[in-house]
């Protein structure tokens, strides 16, 4: 008999849960990035109560990826929330029937098929406060034609190429500014001709710049002094394309992607080899990681790609190929599995290290050249 009596009671709670009323104003608020693929704007984000009346949400706050549903008037006790691609169609996502609390009207976690929810009060963001700075350009640069260009927080300056003026405003949010500045001559990137400067404003205040044709300054601090280097590369891939990219400090040094495809060439001991010119501001850190490439999509088939990092500031002479890169410059003579000609080679051991005599000069075993300073150990063809 209190089996029975202890069932039936069970029975009624659930018949008689409780549902909250709403008055067909309020709002439950949803944090759709509380599962990461729920962020979609062009998807379509419902609420299903009492599994029989539907809403459709919309977007509350853009930068917190907060959707609000109007909640029809009447009473409820469960909501389900659902991710589709338009209000009539099938969920692709949905959690489960999560009971509405008597208190709250902000959902901050939920899970995929899941009635667990955590609510809260929905707090609208405050409004953002823009204030404006003044940026004003002393071009010393020469150039026939000069834009200033600045991307991040937005197109402070309008869509590329940017302004021609040379005295500009540009705003902070709520204090804080993240703006990269790109001054230019407004010709094709990496073209012949091209000419650009960077400089980053990070800090909510005017700034005032002296612009020259290797870099930007604020006006009163000193004149930075800058060196340029040297990267001698000798090609000996088998690519039909041979470009090379930057990233890092200083970026886009050889110019954005695909960087540099068609650079000035010398003659370094009889070794043909490709020179890219990067400066550098003394005293700044250098790290810039290359990519030479072929220009092929990366991942598709025939996409090849060597890596090389340069952290110092000096010139610096490599062999690029197809199974890597090698310190100094090596010529396709010396390369035995890139030339089908038969030389007269000797081998000789440094230190337990095979070196390689071949047409007059000495090699390691990677093929870059080396001193001739070494023991004769063995003569082959």
């Amino acid at each position: 008999m209190k089996k029975i009596i202890f069932t039936l009671c069970v029975a009624l709670m659930a018949t008689f849960s409780f549902a909250r009323n709403f008055d067909g104003t309020e709002k439950i608020y949803l944090k759709a990035n509380a599962v990461s693929w729920w962020i979609d704007a062009n998807a379509a984000q419902r609420a299903v109560l009492n599994n029989e009346t539907s809403v459709i949400g919309v977007i509350e706050d853009a930068d917190r990826y907060i959707y609000a549903f109007t909640i029809p008037a009447g009473d409820y006790t469960t909501i389900r929330f659902e991710r589709a691609e338009n209000a009539e169609a099938a969920a692709w996502n949905v959690t489960g029937d999560i009971v509405i609390p008597a208190e709250g009207d902000y959902v901050t976690a939920f899970g995929q098929n899941s009635t667990e929810a955590t609510w809260d009060t929905y707090v609208p963001a405050e409004p953002a406060v823009f204030t404006t700075h003044n940026l004003t350009i002393t071009n010393n640069t020469g150039w026939d034609n000069f834009y200033v260009y600045a991307w991040g927080d937005k197109d402070a300056f309008g869509t590329w190429p940017g302004s021609t003026s040379t005295t500009l405003e540009f705003e902070d949010i709520d204090g804080a500014v993240n703006l990269h500045l790109i001054m230019h001559n407004n010709v094709g990137e990496g073209q012949d001709g091209d000419r650009r400067v960077l400089f980053d404003i990070t800090e909510a205040r005017d700034y005032s710049l002296i612009v020259t044709d290797q870099g930007a300054y604020e006006q009163g601090a000193p004149e930075p002094v800058y060196t340029t280097y040297h990267l001698y590369a000798s090609n000996q891939t088998t690519w039909e394309v041979f470009d090379l990219y930057a990233w890092g400090n200083p970026n886009d040094a050889f110019g954005a992607w695909p960087g540099t495809t068609n650079p000035a060439t010398t003659t370094i001991d009889g070794v043909v080899c490709n020179v890219y010119d990067f400066t550098v501001v003394e005293g700044a850190t250098i790290e810039m990681h290359l990519i030479f490439h072929n220009n092929v999509g990366e991942g598709q088939e025939g996409d090849h790609r060597q890596l090389y990092d340069i952290t110092e500031t000096r010139d610096y002479k490599i062999t690029v190929r197809d199974d890597g890169i090698i310190e100094g410059l090596a010529g396709e003579s010396t390369i035995e599995e890139n030339t089908a000609v038969k030389v007269k080679s000797v081998k000789q051991i440094i230190n337990g290290q095979i070196f390689i005599h071949r047409n007059g000069k000495t090699y390691n075993a990677l093929g870059a050249e080396v001193g001739r300073d070494a023991i004769l150990v063995e003569t082959s063809r």
